[in-house]
């Protein structure tokens, strides 16, 4: 019906619809900016904004946009899992193997980390969509995976939206 009474052959709101086709606004397009700088600085980035301002629309376009030659990008919306279970989801989508204990698998993710950017010069970019229903726990996980050489070395870049009130 949307689509008839405004001549639309699609409808335009759908997540179905490829985030290149979408109607671009200059204001998510500057965030999107920023965020892709400070990633290209290897740091880190927290988007925080209202309901319904397009954070996970931003999200998106990131995660097609960044160049995959240079990076690797992981996108994550299950944020109510235990730090074992959020390893676990980490280490999948970065293709690190399966330990036995949680130690061994926070480790074998650090270390998965540091052969994609050594060996094959691919940067890992993890993306926390809705971080605000994260476990606090959770968070404590994202600071462990990133601490590298007691924080010296920026290896793996975080992306974290959450709404605010």
């Amino acid at each position: 019906m949307l689509e008839k009474h405004f001549g639309l052959k699609l409808t335009p709101f759908t997540r179905e619809i490829d985030v290149g086709k979408k109607v671009s606004f200059t204001f998510l397009d500057a965030q999107l900016s920023a965020i892709e700088e400070t990633i290209k600085r290897r740091m880190s980035a927290l988007l925080v904004a209202p309901p319904g301002t397009g954070k996970s629309f931003i999200m998106r376009r990131l995660a097609t946009q960044l160049p995959q030659a240079r990076y690797k990008t992981s996108y994550f919306k299950v944020n109510r899992l235990s730090c074992r279970d959020l390893c676990r989801e980490i280490a999948q989508a970065v293709g690190a193997k399966s330990a036995g204990s949680y130690p061994g698998l926070v480790r074998a993710v650090q270390e998965r980390f540091e052969l994609s950017t050594a060996s094959d010069g691919i940067r890992p970019v993890l993306i926390f969509d809705d971080a605000h229903a994260m476990k606090p726990e959770g968070f404590e996980l994202l600071k462990i995976l990133t601490n590298f050489e007691m924080d010296s070395r920026l290896i793996v870049s975080l992306v974290v939206t959450s709404r605010s009130q």
